[in-house]
C-alpha cells in the first residue's frame, strides 16, 4: 500500500529496504537510515514514533493436516512441532520472546529468517507457525492452510514507525510518515 500510495504521489521518490539488523537504533543514529518500520519493543528510547498498525496472533496450520478440524488446546500446541521465525540478527521474535517469559517452551522442528515463508513450511506437515494475523491472512489466499487461534494469549505487535530526533521538521520525512499511516489506513480498509 505505501509503495502503491508513493507511486501515486511523487514518482520520483526512491526507497531503499534494507534486512532487520541487531541494533535498528545504530541506522538511524549514523544517518544510514531515514525511518525505521519495527515492532514498539526494539524503538530507542531517543527517537520519537509514531504507531503505524496493530497486528494480533494467529497459527497457521495445514488444512490437510491433524489440525484440519479441530481447534488448537495449550497441550496440543505444545505437543506439536513448530516453524519459528528466527531474526537474522539474532535475538527471538516477539512472540518467541513473550512465549519464553511465560515459561512456555515450543517444540522448533524448523526456524526461517522471515515471517514470510513459515506458513508455506507448515503446507503438508502438522506442525504450526504462529504468526501476524494480516500476513497470515495473506497466506491464506494462496495456500492449503488454516488460521486458527493460539491456545494461550499473545499480546498484539505494535508496529511504529522511528525516526531521527532532528529529523522531525524534515520535508521529505514528514511526508513519508503521512504516507506510510495513509497507506496503513488503506490496508485496514482493504483487508
Amino acid at each position: 500500500h505505501l509503495m502503491v500510495l508513493a507511486h501515486e504521489q511523487a514518482h520520483r521518490v526512491r526507497f531503499h529496504l534494507l534486512p532487520q539488523v541487531e541494533q535498528p537504533q545504530r541506522a538511524l543514529e549514523q544517518g544510514e537510515a531515514d525511518l525505521l518500520v519495527i515492532p514498539k519493543e526494539f524503538c530507542s528510547p531517543d527517537h520519537p514514533t509514531d504507531t503505524v498498525f496493530l497486528d494480533d496472533f494467529v497459527c497457521a496450520v495445514c488444512n490437510q493436516g491433524r489440525f484440519r478440524d479441530r481447534e488448537l488446546t495449550l497441550d496440543s500446541y505444545l505437543a506439536a512441532g513448530h516453524v519459528i521465525m528466527q531474526p537474522p540478527a539474532g535475538g527471538q521474535s516477539l512472540e518467541s520472546d513473550y512465549m519464553r517469559r511465560q515459561g512456555v517452551e515450543r517444540r522448533v522442528e524448523v526456524s526461517t529468517f522471515s515471517f514470510m515463508t513459515a506458513p508455506h513450511l507448515v503446507v503438508g506437515t502438522d506442525r504450526i507457525a504462529t504468526l501476524h494475523r494480516r500476513l497470515a491472512l495473506q497466506a491464506s489466499r494462496h495456500l492449503p492452510i488454516r488460521l486458527l487461534r493460539p491456545p494461550l494469549p499473545i499480546p498484539p505487535m505494535v508496529q511504529v514507525m522511528q525516526w531521527h530526533k532532528h529529523r522531525s521538521k524534515d520535508p521529505g520525512l514528514l511526508w513519508l510518515r503521512q504516507t506510510l499511516l495513509a497507506a496503513a489506513a488503506r490496508m485496514d480498509q482493504v483487508n
